[in-house]
């Protein structure tokens, strides 16, 4: 509880990330989301992806707050080919099967 009482003392802080914008040069942003988010909406993060322009992001659908533990498979791909991305500019073929932005056959 003093955990949670602690991050609600600090929500000021946050509003910086709302602000921020990457200066060139930057390392790649990644962002995932929980499509039925109740903490955070979607609606909010689609408001800071527009602030952080990542060069990937990804919505899980019937995923929550907590997606590492919710679908932490689908999570752990992500976050390694995030890492992965972030030396190659292009996103990999296996990264968007994954996530459903690429049909299986045509990764092939």
């Amino acid at each position: 509880m003093q955990a949670l009482l602690a991050v609600l003392d600090d929500m000021a802080s946050y509003a910086a990330i709302d602000a921020f914008t990457p200066p060139d040069g930057f390392p790649p942003i990644s962002t995932l989301w929980g499509a039925a988010n109740r903490v955070l909406s979607p609606k909010a993060g689609q408001r800071l992806n527009q602030t952080l322009h990542p060069r990937n992001s990804v919505s899980l659908d019937g995923c929550g707050h907590l997606p590492m533990l919710e679908r932490p498979g689908e999570v752990a791909t992500f976050i390694e080919n995030a890492l992965g991305s972030a030396a190659s500019p292009r996103r990999t073929k296996s990264s968007a099967v994954v996530f459903g932005i690429l049909d299986p056959a045509e990764a092939k």
